[in-house]
């Protein structure tokens, strides 16, 4: 019984720790907005959405699917 008590404390000790890491990197990014927005984990567009491949459904967030989207909108370079 004694096992499982200090168990459920450590899981629950981790995860306030998670949750204060949150909050620091969100004070972090409000005192340095020269680094950009913070980005919760799972939101936006990243490397798992399909950017690379340009299927990505938030294309504003997505670094990967503006540069693809900036090199297929430019013209062909014409060579001789």
């Amino acid at each position: 019984m004694q096992q499982y008590l200090w168990t459920m404390l450590l899981v629950f000790l981790i995860m306030v720790g998670w949750i204060m890491v949150q909050h620091v990197a969100r004070v972090f990014a409000a005192r340095h907005p020269e680094l950009g927005p913070f980005r919760e984990e799972g939101a936006g567009c990243g490397t798992h959405c399909g950017c690379a491949r340009g299927r990505c459904q938030n294309k504003e967030d997505c670094p990967e699917a503006k540069e693809k989207i900036t090199l297929s909108e430019e013209e062909p370079h014409a060579s001789s």
